[in-house]
């Protein structure tokens, strides 16, 4: 956090009708022998401010930390690794007025089995195309924590800026505009997992797969293109499903811890987006 943070001005009403959409590729940590780091945190977000034509043709331009996606034409995207040059974009953006979805690519939520089986299982799949990539494994359980610090950081940075946000999960709720912060979450993985374009490369993966988390929200809530490359997309899984015996909400939990504490309108199950690969079967 800055020594000297500006103090920002009260937030103007929203513009729902052109979304700002965050999405935070969390990433996890490679370890070596005896839980020594091998490779540094894989964390990158981007933002982007409407949806691109096509994601054929995407190039990448910038550094390890702070970058461009362009696409032929005047669409481009910023991204980065900086929690707080996030927190200072979605700021900005919540000062001019945009509306804003904010979308981890990590469980952001997970069922609790208050009656169990005669089996005594504990877990379950969420939905049925996370099955190989269940909430509860490594990866999915190691996200999940690293999200709970990584968004307890991203908004006491915002707070710290002197600006106002309401995050919500409901849909509805957010495009009537009582609230400000759309939350979601993003699943990138298996056959929704993209390839990378080729003018993205290896080191923008992390990068890429927070571009397609971001993409997939605005096919999910309307936004279409004619585009092959973009097509076709899926709701995994709609904010208040029913869920057997409940959820506990990573949002609220992150939401809950800010100072002061902030409450997450909506059900604690939050969407799910994504975009299945076309290469898949």
């Amino acid at each position: 956090m800055r020594n000297h943070l500006r103090s920002r001005a009260k937030v103007k009403s929203m513009d729902i009708n052109n979304p700002i959409v965050y999405a935070l590729d969390i990433g996890v940590y490679n370890l070596g022998a005896y839980s020594q780091i091998l490779a540094s945190t894989t964390t990158a977000w981007c933002r982007l401010p409407s949806l691109p034509t096509s994601l054929v043709g995407i190039e990448y331009s910038g550094t390890t930390s702070s970058g461009q996606f362009r696409l032929s034409g005047e669409w481009s995207a910023k991204c980065g690794r900086s929690i707080e040059d996030l927190a200072q974009a979605m700021a900005s953006d919540l000062e001019e007025g945009k509306a804003i979805a904010l979308g981890f690519e990590a469980p952001m939520w997970f069922p609790t089995q208050r009656a169990h089986s005669p089996s005594l299982s504990l877990f379950s799949q969420r939905f049925s195309e996370e099955k190989g990539h269940e909430w509860y494994l490594q990866a999915g359980a190691a996200a999940t924590l690293k999200a709970i610090s990584l968004g307890c950081l991203l908004f006491s940075q915002i707070n710290g800026l002197g600006v106002r946000w309401a995050p919500s999960t409901n849909p509805d709720s957010w495009r009537k505009g009582n609230r400000t912060l759309m939350l979601f979450e993003a699943f990138v993985a298996g056959d929704y997992k993209l390839s990378r374009p080729y003018g993205v490369p290896v080191a923008a993966a992390n990068e890429w797969d927070a571009v397609t988390a971001a993409v997939s929200w605005f096919l999910a809530h309307g936004f279409r293109s004619h585009e092959p490359s973009m097509q076709p997309t899926n709701l995994l899984y709609k904010a208040g499903s029913s869920q057997i015996g409940g959820v506990i909400s990573v949002w609220s939990i992150i939401c809950g811890t800010s100072i002061p504490p902030v409450h997450v309108e909506g059900p604690l199950d939050c969407e799910i987006v994504a975009m299945r690969n076309q290469t898949a079967d």
